[in-house]
């Protein structure tokens, strides 16, 4: 039965690296709440330690039918190990060039942001619109769905349904780029209440992919709106970052708990979140404990997984190379997958009418056991390496990488690690394109001016700056007149 004995200390344990990297909002700034690595320390305790301090606490009975209770203190150590292991890769990741947790503060008061102009984000905005829109099967599919929720998951899909799959991947870019260009433009207006309101309409409409799914994620776009106001005006404009982010998980909590309520709609998720415009006595929220009502919890399906390991007794070598295999980068449509055990739904035997996601975590238990925590090393490297680059790369570029770093983080909770690596393998191809263009576009000038004489200005043909001494230049001497 739970709680044990060690629940107690598991709990505690789980609260040392949250507060080891809340130290930091103390010492430099609440801007530090936008390292990546306090976000994914966050993400990672409300996804696996608060639910368990709700039940401990509230002393509510849990019961979910994903839920192994005995496996739940496994859980809380195997956590608070992944949580330590991400803090040792990222501050481990120190260079000469490396912008220090001391300096990162004071970097981001110098980094410049883009100038969304107008124009530019509503070409964005109608193009998630219109790629939201086309996906779902048009307006009156997109306002109340005709198809339950998961309709088709399970499907053989033709060459037909392939290209639609790898569209609604490209589409989730899509939107994601255009939330963060919205919450950039909004933040740089905020005197301005007319592009106030547009640029908060275009923070919804890339909203609407998420919403009409009854998706956990659906205020991930208004949660990065409260991300940029933290980085670009820190504590002066705290309160607006708080109430964004209360909308982005009420918007989230409502997706969670509403789902199973009625079919994908814009109209529906409307109803369940202003249930008192709906003229419906009955609630919107399903009849679910406490520790449940947590949008982020992941550790009910870690449990299961972790059940299924005992079960399954996997093979290390086998599950690995599975496991390396999915990190490929090539679309899974064209490129089949190799799954590491039996999915959820297959263990639950939903197949067929539920899909059930498992978490990275969940994973990484299956193939490595404790030892799978540690792979938090790697990703604590890689998102102190992302948080590196977007001091240096271009004001364009920087919210963009930034944004879908974040985003990948949040998806990893109830995902597959593949699933929440995509957002860094598209950072990355961002990044090294755009560095390729820009070396390629200065090799393109140095050609070009070397044939036609010209010269870089501020500077000699020779190299020398302008204004500096010339080497043969004689030496002044007074003379009397």
């Amino acid at each position: 039965m739970w709680p044990t004995d060690q629940t107690p200390s598991l709990l505690l344990l789980g609260l040392v690296p949250l507060v080891w990297v809340s130290v930091g909002l103390a010492r430099r700034g609440v801007q530090e709440a936008t390292q990546l690595r306090f976000i994914a320390v966050l993400l990672t305790w409300a996804g696996y330690q608060l639910s368990p301090w709700i039940a401990f606490l509230s002393g509510d009975n849990w019961v979910c039918f994903l839920l192994v209770p005995r496996y739940i203190d496994e859980g809380l150590l195997f956590s608070s190990l992944a949580m330590a292991a991400l803090i040792l890769g990222y501050d481990s990741h120190r260079t000469r060039r490396t912008a220090t947790p001391r300096h990162f503060s004071s970097e981001l008061r110098k980094l410049p942001l883009p100038k969304i102009r107008t124009e530019h984000l509503l070409i964005l905005g109608l193009a998630s619109l219109a790629v939201f829109l086309i996906l779902v099967g048009g307006p009156s599919e997109a306002w109340a769905s005709s198809f339950p929720r998961g309709f088709g998951q399970f499907e053989l899909r033709d060459g037909a349904g392939k290209l639609r799959q790898m569209a609604g991947v490209l589409g989730d870019v899509l939107h994601v780029a255009a939330g963060a260009a919205a919450a950039v433009y909004t933040i740089q207006r905020w005197r301005e209440p007319r592009h106030v309101a547009f640029g908060l309409a275009s923070v919804a409409v890339a909203s609407f992919q998420w919403m009409w799914g009854f998706s956990r994620g659906a205020g991930a776009v208004w949660a990065f709106l409260a991300f940029w106001i933290i980085r670009t005006h820190g504590h002066r404009k705290i309160l607006h970052a708080v109430g964004f982010a209360f909308v982005a998980f009420y918007m989230g909590w409502v997706g969670y708990t509403a789902r199973g309520l009625s079919n994908p709609g814009i109209g529906h998720y409307l109803a369940a979140f202003l249930p008192l415009g709906s003229g419906s006595e009955e609630p919107y929220t399903s009849p679910i404990p406490l520790p449940e009502r947590n949008p982020l919890n992941a550790m009910s399906a870690w449990t299961r997984k972790a059940e299924q390991r005992e079960i399954d007794n996997p093979s290390l070598l086998t599950n690995t190379l599975n496991f390396a295999w999915d990190l490929q980068p090539l679309p899974s449509e064209l490129v089949p997958l190799r799954p590491t055990g039996r999915g959820l739904a297959g263990a639950m035997g939903t197949v067929g009418s539920t899909g059930l996601t498992t978490a990275a975590l969940g994973e990484m238990y299956y193939v490595f056991g404790l030892w799978g925590a540690f792979c938090f090393v790697i990703l604590g490297r890689v998102l102190a390496w992302f948080d590196l680059v977007s001091l240096r790369c271009s004001p364009l570029l920087n919210p963009i990488l930034t944004t879908m770093c974040a985003f990948g983080l949040t998806v990893g909770l109830h995902s597959s690690t593949r699933a929440m690596t995509r957002p860094f393998l598209y950072g990355f191809v961002l990044y090294y394109s755009s560095t390729f263009l820009h070396s390629r576009h200065r090799l393109t000038w140095h050609s070009r001016s070397r044939g036609s004489g010209m010269r870089r200005p501020g500077t000699l043909n020779r190299g020398y700056p302008v204004g500096a001494p010339a080497l043969s230049a004689p030496k002044k001497t007074c003379t009397t007149v």
